[in-house]
């Protein structure tokens, strides 16, 4: 996607993969297999040069979806602290690699690289006791409550900060 060129993948499993330059001209091809049961792949064919033209510019580019934007916005979003709008992403994915993105796939694009990099809500759920504990240890008279229901989902959470509390 990076250097312009479209790949589709005519043949996929978990155990071959075969990816094809989207340009039915071109001569690009992989073709790769898993060795045995483990999780590296062979790979036994490959022709690694785009006969077509990578000028050629696919507006609607398959190749980007959710997933890969969302990796590509994780790098972005860690450096840059700014607040990230769809429109912003639209317009960088339109000059980075000169595809055009709806506003749709930028936002679900958004909301899976913030998935990465702050993980899901369960997860941050299971984090808020080991926080409650670490806040008491170095806030004296601190008081935490954490209320679930009887299906253990999250109600309520109480904190009043040590130095707050007045006795």
């Amino acid at each position: 996607m990076e250097e312009g060129f479209e790949i589709k993948y005519p043949r996929s499993s978990k155990t071959r993969l075969t990816a094809k330059c989207a340009e039915a001209t071109c001569k690009w091809v992989l073709r790769a297999y898993v060795l045995d049961d483990s999780k590296r792949w062979h790979v036994r064919r490959l022709v690694d040069e785009h006969t077509c033209s990578s000028s050629k510019i696919y507006p609607n580019h398959h190749n980007a979806n959710k997933k890969v934007l969302g990796s590509i916005l994780k790098e972005v979003m860690l450096e840059n602290s700014r607040i990230y709008r769809g429109k912003e992403i639209m317009t960088d994915m339109a000059a980075r690699f000169k595809i055009d993105i709806s506003y749709h796939q930028a936002w679900r694009a958004k909301c899976y690289a913030l998935k990465l990099l702050r993980g899901t809500p369960e997860q941050s759920f299971a984090e808020l006791p080991l926080y409650c504990h670490n806040l008491k240890l170095k806030n004296p008279g601190t008081v935490t409550y954490i209320q679930t229901d009887e299906y253990h989902r999250f109600e309520l959470f109480f904190l009043a900060i040590g130095a707050a509390v007045s006795i």
